[in-house]
């Protein structure tokens, strides 16, 4: 009696490895897909927190923000590509596709940015776990929602103009994203800007709004 059930539990067994095996062998694409994407991924986290690192710390003023400020602040841009309705994304900070830096340009892609230009939007994100070194007129990436809302209080900024975003001064708005409290992304438009080029019809809004996404 006690070999037959030994017999039924080593027969039960091998139908349970064959079916555990079958199942591991067909997810196992799906695996090494997700493994090549968060090993991507990573590549990308650890190259921007490398490239934030070698820049130390940074102070941009929006009332002095032109190419040659970035430039002299930021170096060279790492990334350039088109944006739309005739606008160029630079991006510093980056990895092989992201950057923890984005600046839109109202200038059509693949001519030149004369050095006075100034962006009509700015993006600022950090990598994972990384503190971030950006601050952008006294405000960062990392900060508690409430000590931002403080500093723009007692600086005269502030007035709410929709969710999470606030005027920051004539020119410029605030729009950013925060988690548990936190902010994770920070975007200055160029308010200013935006409406004299809406004005001629060139109607730069898409653009800004492709850069924050």
């Amino acid at each position: 009696m006690l070999k037959r059930i030994a017999i039924y539990c080593t027969g039960l067994l091998s139908i349970v490895f064959i079916v555990v095996g079958y199942f591991w062998l067909k997810e196992r694409p799906e695996r090494l897909k997700t493994a090549r994407e968060l090993e991507a991924f990573l590549a990308e986290e650890t190259a921007q927190k490398t490239a934030l690192e070698s820049l130390g710390n940074v102070n941009l003023d929006l009332s002095d923000l032109s190419l040659a400020r970035l430039e002299q602040k930021l170096h060279q841009p790492h990334l350039r590509k088109p944006g739309a309705q005739n606008t160029t994304g630079l991006g510093w900070a980056c990895g092989v596709q992201r950057c923890a830096i984005w600046m839109s340009f109202l200038v059509p892609f693949g001519h030149e940015i004369a050095p006075t230009t100034t962006p009509a939007a700015l993006v600022v994100t950090s990598p994972l776990f990384v503190d971030s070194h950006v601050e952008v007129g006294g405000v960062h990436v990392g900060e508690s929602v409430e000590e931002m809302k403080k500093f723009c209080e007692q600086h005269g900024y502030g007035v709410p103009v929709g969710k999470n975003r606030i005027s920051w001064d004539k020119d410029w708005s605030l729009l950013w994203a925060d988690r548990d409290g936190k902010i994770s992304f920070l975007l200055f438009a160029n308010e200013k800007m935006v409406r004299d080029t809406g004005a001629r019809g060139d109607n730069p809004t898409g653009a800004v709004e492709r850069t924050a996404k």
